[in-house]
């Protein structure tokens, strides 16, 4: 089910919308802490500074998406794609991130700190003065990825 932008309140917070799809959505600012949204497809989809704490975003499309400056505390992103999506100055503690695509993502400033990367794939992702320290990183491929001022 496609969800236009325009009927989409300020807050979906606690929402239960798995497989939705939510492609190209303007979602910028907006409370969708604590929603379930595993499936779902918000490829493209503009999420910057968007409140996505606690969030269950298990198996979702967010290829291209701008997540920058989201919040993404304890965010559950177990098997979603986010390849060539801008994470930058995001807010990814604690965050769940096991078998998670980040290829050619930007990851530059954001803070996965106590984040939980397992079998997560990193090629060629920019990590420039990202926050890594206390991260539990496993079997994640970091392949040619950019790095400068890492764990500041």
């Amino acid at each position: 089910m496609h969800i236009p932008s325009q009927m989409i309140s300020s807050s979906l917070r606690g929402a239960l919308l798995t497989h939705s799809n939510f492609t190209a959505a303007d979602l910028q600012g907006r409370d969708l802490s604590r929603a379930d949204f595993s499936g779902s497809s918000f490829r493209g989809a503009n999420l910057s500074n968007a409140n996505l704490s606690g969030t269950a975003l298990r198996n979702a499309d967010l290829r291209g998406a701008n997540l920058s400056q989201a919040i993404l505390c304890e965010a559950d992103l177990s098997e979603a794609d986010l390849t060539g999506a801008n994470l930058s100055g995001a807010n990814l503690s604690q965050a769940h991130l096991c078998r998670t695509n980040f290829d050619n993502a930007d990851l530059s400033d954001a803070d996965l700190s106590h984040a939980c990367l397992l079998n997560a794939s990193m090629t060629k992702a920019i990590l420039i003065n990202t926050k890594l320290e206390t991260a539990h990183i496993r079997k994640t491929d970091l392949s040619v990825v950019t790095r400068q001022a890492v764990d500041r």
